[in-house]
């Protein structure tokens, strides 16, 4: 939904991965041809070199068929990243924090933290900096991730947003070298992050030889009074593989490790008066 956005861009960038990502073949001149504006024009829009037009934007609305607040709202986005007036900047700020359904701050960026957690290469890509020699870009990393160059570049911008990478004079640093993620995150955002981890562990299986993963399980019989333990075991294994990582003369991959510990069996329905 556009209100969930304070950047158009980062609203054309989404509509645009969702429909590569239902459609692989599906492309940004795929998407430029449906919003009738050139392919280069789109690209450079969608990069931040140049800026979208009202007379565009009212093809793009059109073509996403928005509703009316929705569009007053798109057409105010574009409006505002346009101005280079401050006090106007202000006035258009006022707009969109009163069009939007919810009277959130208009910079609130819970939905980019919600969204960085969610998609699962976010985390390699803060951490491929640790690869030496390694030139980040949102190609490069697209290319050794396998993901779209758009999903690449989002992630990248959004990163920056978080304040978890920095952009100057045309180079990325990193200023963050991991994320911590607390117990208040939405349990949705933690539920497609681990699927997501999880069907790239199965990628693996198919694709990565016994030389370059490793995959195991054990079943046993367990009581549940025990978990806090169990967690104390299962935190120390990360912690001594990330003190491992952290040792490694010259890193080149990264690698993902994930632990699931979880009940096989269904739990038993007592009787009524019985525990």
């Amino acid at each position: 939904m556009v209100f969930d956005y304070v950047s158009y861009r980062d609203f054309l960038r989404n509509v645009l991965n969702q429909r590569i990502e239902k459609n692989h073949s599906y492309s940004m001149r795929s998407f430029a041809q449906q919003m009738n504006i050139p392919p280069s024009l789109i690209s450079q829009i969608l990069r931040g070199k140049r800026n979208l037009t009202l007379g565009n934007a009212e093809r793009v609305v059109e073509k996403l068929s928005l509703k009316d607040k929705e569009r007053d709202y798109f057409f105010t986005l574009v409006q505002y990243e346009n101005s280079k007036n401050l006090k106007i900047k202000e006035v258009l700020r006022e707009r969109l924090q009163d069009i939007r359904p919810e009277k959130k701050e208009i910079f609130d960026l819970s939905l980019d933290t919600f969204q960085m957690i969610a998609r699962w290469y976010h985390h390699p890509i803060i951490q491929i900096f640790g690869i030496p020699g390694f030139k980040v870009s949102a190609a490069s990393i697209a290319k050794r991730l396998g993901i779209h160059v758009s999903q690449a570049q989002e992630a990248l911008d959004r990163l920056v947003k978080l304040e978890i990478l920095k952009y100057e004079d045309g180079k990325y640093s990193r200023l963050q070298s991991s994320t911590y993620v607390e117990s208040f995150v939405p349990n949705d955002a933690l539920r497609a992050f681990h699927k997501e981890m999880l069907a790239k562990a199965i990628e693996s299986v198919e694709e990565q030889n016994n030389t370059e993963r490793f995959l195991g399980s054990e079943t046993f019989c367990f009581n549940p009074e025990d978990l806090e333990d169990a967690n104390e075991i299962m935190k120390n294994c990360f912690k001594s593989l990330v003190r491992l990582a952290a040792k490694s003369k010259s890193p080149n991959e990264v690698y993902q490790v994930g632990i699931q510990f979880f009940r096989l069996t269904k739990k038993e329905k007592h009787k009524k008066g019985e525990r």
